[in-house]
This record gives C-alpha cells, structure tokens and sequence, in this order.
C-alpha cells in the first residue's frame, strides 16, 4: 500500500461530505426562491395572511441555510490545516489545481447557490422598493 491511497481515501470522505452539504445548501436556497417569489406574488394580490405564512416558512429555510454553513464550518475544523485551505476555495467557487469529479461538482454547486442568492436579492429588492419605497432597506 502506498502512502496516496489513504490520503486518497481521505480525500474522498471528506469531499463526499462537502458536496452533500453544499446540495443541501443550494437545496434550501431553491425553496427560500420558491418561496420569495410566492411572497411576490401574494403581495401583488394583497393576500396578507399569505404573506405572513410565507415569510415564516421562508424563515425556517434560512435558518437552514444558517445551520448548514455552521455545520460545514464545524465539519472543515476537524480536517487537516492543507484540507481546510482546499475546503475554503472550493467553498468560495474556486477551481482546485488538481480539480477531480468532486470538486468540480462542489464548485458548480456553490456556483449556483451563489446565482440563487443573488436572484433571490434581487427580488427581495423589488419587493422591498415597491413595499417601503424611500425606506427600503435597498435604498442608500
């Protein structure tokens, strides 16, 4: 056995658990879309009540995204110092120099959590501008 194949090993568990962690991630954040957009739209008919359930089930998702992120934060901690560096650009979109398979699906999964988010901005500050105007939280 050379002395690759358990870093190898190793490098396959913990990649395995980043990528499950980043497709929960761009998991919730698909419903938090979903659900900014159905809040768009029950405030476009005034529906009140609807609003209200929305925004908590989206809140919910947020929060999920919240724990998530901790918990890939306390899942990077227990890896080697190197293993951390690698985690951190993969986890900012980064190619790694010896970019495999898994890697290249974490940065497209994190790639695309960021075109949520920023999709997911976007109404919020249509939403925000057309509900509060000159006190939208968007406005400088």
């Amino acid at each position: 056995m050379n002395e690759k194949e358990p870093m190898s090993e190793y490098r396959k568990e913990w990649m395995l658990t980043i990528l499950k962690l980043v497709h929960s991630r761009a998991g919730h954040l698909d419903e938090v879309l979903r659900l900014t957009k159905e809040i768009g739209d029950s405030l476009s008919r005034n529906d009140q009540v609807s609003v209200e359930m929305l925004l908590k089930m989206r809140g919910e998702e947020l929060e999920a995204v919240a724990m998530n992120t901790q918990e890939a934060q306390a899942f990077k901690m227990q890896l080697r110092k190197e293993t951390q560096q690698e985690i951190n650009e993969l986890l900012q979109g980064k190619a790694a120099e010896a970019q495999d398979d898994m890697a290249g699906k974490v940065v497209e999964t994190i790639n695309r959590c960021q075109r949520l988010l920023d999709e997911i901005r976007i109404i919020d500050e249509r939403m925000s501008r057309r509900i509060a105007g000159e006190d939208s939280f968007y406005e400088k």
